[in-house]
């Protein structure tokens, strides 16, 4: 027999060991700290999708919001209409929910218009405000 044969043999007769590996022990804990770890990452995918859903509504909501603004700024029948009105619209196949609000001045000669837009839940998302002056005789 070779050399290294022989101090094999001797070496697993006298019980060293010589051979190197993972223990049952260490794969799972291996595994654990992965398992662990996707977890983490599938609930950073999912606040992620969450976050960007959120940001798509509000964007959406502002551009209401800011339309509905500039359209009571071009028109003057709102003025014989009540302080308070609200409305639906529906964006991109979202449907919104917004109320409109007329404060006067009149030592300033305007009108401060308030466009807020909400979710169909009641969440806030955008809201605008515009004056406009109007002429008093």
């Amino acid at each position: 027999m070779r050399k290294v044969e022989k101090d094999r043999i001797k070496i697993l007769e006298t019980g060293n060991k010589t051979l190197s590996g993972f223990t049952i022990i260490e794969i799972l804990v291996a595994f654990f700290i992965l398992a662990i770890a996707a977890l983490a990452f599938s609930s950073l995918i999912t606040d992620s999708s969450r976050s960007i859903n959120l940001i798509e509504e509000r964007f959406l909501a502002n551009n209401i919001a800011e339309n509905l603004a500039l359209k009571n700024l071009v028109k003057d029948d709102y003025l014989t209409s009540s302080q308070y009105d609200e409305g639906e619209e529906t964006f991109l196949g979202m449907p919104f929910i917004w109320e409109r609000e007329l404060a006067t001045s009149v030592e300033r000669n305007r009108i401060e218009i308030e466009i807020k837009v909400f979710s169909e839940n009641g969440d806030l998302l955008g809201k605008s405000k515009v004056f406009k002056e109007v002429f008093v005789q």
